[in-house]
C-alpha cells in the first residue's frame, strides 16, 4: 500500500529538518533559512495527518462495510460510518463515486435530510 510507505519516509523528513532548523537556530541571522525549513516542515506534517486521515477512512469503512458494495450497504452502516466523523465526500472517494450520487442514495436512506 502506497499510503503507508508515505508514512515513514516523511517521518524521517521531518526528523531532518527539525534537526537542521535546531542547528541554525544556535546560529546568527539564519532567520530566513530557519523559516524556509519551517514551512517544508509543516507541509510534511499536512501530507502526513492526510495520509493518517485517509487511512482511517479506508479502515474505518471496510470495517463497518465488511466486504459490501456501496450499493448493498443500509442506512445502519451510513449512520455508523457518520458517527465516526466521516464526510460525505470522504465515503464518495472511498467508493469512487461522486459526492452527488453519495448524497443521493444517503438522502434516500434517509441518512441526511433533503432539501
Amino acid at each position: 500500500m502506497i499510503q503507508t510507505s508515505i508514512l515513514p519516509d516523511n517521518k524521517r523528513k521531518q526528523i531532518e529538518i527539525i534537526h537542521q532548523i535546531t542547528l541554525l537556530q544556535q546560529q546568527p541571522r539564519t532567520k530566513k533559512k530557519v523559516s524556509e525549513l519551517r514551512k517544508k516542515l509543516y507541509k510534511l506534517m499536512d501530507k502526513r495527518d492526510e495520509v493518517k486521515r485517509r487511512i482511517f477512512v479506508t479502515n474505518t469503512i471496510d470495517g463497518i462495510a465488511r466486504g459490501l458494495d456501496f450499493d448493498d450497504l443500509f442506512s445502519i452502516h451510513f449512520d455508523r460510518i457518520r458517527r465516526r466523523q466521516i464526510e460525505v465526500g470522504e465515503i464518495a472517494v472511498h467508493f469512487d463515486m461522486s459526492e452527488k450520487a453519495v448524497v443521493k442514495r444517503l438522502k434516500k436512506l434517509g441518512v441526511i435530510k433533503g432539501k
